[in-house]
C-alpha cells in the first residue's frame, strides 16, 4: 500500500548512532514522518538539486548562447544560494512530544515546478508493483530549497563526510565550461 505524506515544515539533524540524516516531515501539529539520508545519498541527491536549481534558472539568451548562459545561471545560482543561507530563516527546535507516524530510508528525489514555487519529493523504495511505498512533499521558495541544501551540507560537513557543495563559490569556478 502506498503512503503520501504532506508537509507543513521539516527538521534536519544527524544521527551518530545511524550514520545518517535525520530528516523530520512534520505532517500535523503533533505527528512527524521520519526520513533517512545515507551518505550515499546525499552524494548522489546534492548534484541532482544543484544541476535542477542551475537549469530552471531564467537567464536572458539562454537558448541563444547556452555555454554563456550556462556559466551565467550558475554564477546566478550560486548568488541565490548565498542569499539564501544569509536570509531564509532556521529555528533549532526544541526537543517536543510529536508522535512519529513513520519513516523510510530515502530511495529517490524529484523536483517538481508548482507555479513559482517547487515540490521536493523524498520517496522510499517501490513496492511489487513498482509504485513508491511511501512519499514525502514539501512545496517550498526556490529560496527554501536552497537554504535546505545549505543546511544538509552543513550536516554533512560536521559529520565528516567530506562532501563539496557545488553552488559555493570554489566549487562552480573549479567546474570547467566544454566548448
Amino acid at each position: 500500500m502506498e503512503k503520501k505524506y504532506r508537509v507543513n515544515s521539516l527538521s534536519l539533524g544527524y544521527s551518530l548512532i545511524e550514520d545518517r540524516i535525520q530528516w523530520l516531515s512534520h505532517i500535523s501539529e503533533n505527528e512527524y514522518v521520519t526520513a533517512w539520508v545515507t551518505r550515499r545519498f546525499l552524494m548522489r541527491m546534492v548534484p541532482k538539486i544543484s544541476h535542477w536549481l542551475v537549469q530552471s534558472s531564467t537567464v536572458p539568451g539562454k537558448k541563444a548562447q547556452p555555454v554563456k548562459a550556462q556559466s551565467a545561471a550558475r554564477n546566478i545560482v550560486q548568488f541565490q544560494h548565498e542569499m539564501a543561507q544569509k536570509e531564509v530563516p532556521v529555528t533549532k527546535e526544541k526537543k517536543s512530544d510529536k508522535v512519529q507516524v513513520d519513516e523510510f530510508v530515502v530511495a529517490s528525489i524529484n523536483l517538481t515546478p508548482k507555479d513559482k514555487d517547487i515540490v521536493l519529493y523524498l520517496m522510499s523504495n517501490r513496492n511489487d508493483e513498482g509504485k513508491f511505498e511511501k512519499t514525502i512533499g514539501m512545496r517550498m521558495s526556490p529560496p527554501h530549497l536552497h537554504r535546505i541544501l545549505g543546511e544538509l551540507m552543513s550536516i554533512a560537513k560536521k559529520a565528516e563526510w567530506s562532501l563539496d557543495n557545488p553552488l559555493t563559490e570554489a566549487s562552480i569556478s573549479q567546474q570547467s565550461v566544454v566548448h
